[in-house]
């Protein structure tokens, strides 16, 4: 007697479909692995942790790109990390801790001003000709670099080199 035969049809196509569901789940989904861009919508400001000032609706984490498009001010409740920072045609001022591997600055009048907390960059950062980066408290610190073809106004906060 073979043994194939002593397992029906359909459950062997119902262990195949766990199978493959729980490779999805061991292996995970790679297009989240590459991250996801999220563009603020929240033309008023708010909170980063706020899903639906993001458009995808949901909250940039360490695999993603943050993008600012708007003039605001948004607060950042604890500690937060994302791969990318772009701020673009906007001024971007951060009150809160925030961690990125890369930063692109590429507003033309406008910027990134850091208010308080600490803004931690670990890759490279470039604040293009014409826009604006602001320290105006907290910290700035990483391990990595800082590219300055615009402004960089300094007061008051304390800069880590490493």
């Amino acid at each position: 007697m073979n043994p194939h035969y002593l397992i029906s049809s359909s459950i062997r196509w119902t262990l195949a479909a766990f199978l493959l569901i729980g490779a999805s789940f061991l292996f995970g989904n790679s297009a989240n692995a590459q991250g996801t861009t999220f563009t603020w919508t929240n033309v008023g400001g708010g909170n980063f942790d706020v899903p639906t000032n993001w458009s995808p609706n949901g909250v940039p984490g360490p695999n993603d790109t943050a993008v600012f498009n708007s003039n605001f001010t948004y607060t950042v409740n604890g500690s937060r990390t994302v791969n990318s920072i772009v701020v673009g045609g906007s001024t971007v001022a951060f009150t809160g801790n925030v961690t990125t591997s890369n930063l692109s600055v590429t507003t033309s009048g406008g910027g990134l001003i850091v208010f308080s907390g600490t803004f931690n960059l670990n890759g490279p950062g470039t604040v293009a000709a014409g826009s604006i980066l602001t320290l105006t408290g907290g910290n700035l610190s990483g391990t990595g670099t800082l590219t300055v073809d615009g402004t960089m106004n300094w007061a008051t906060t304390n800069i880590f080199l490493n």
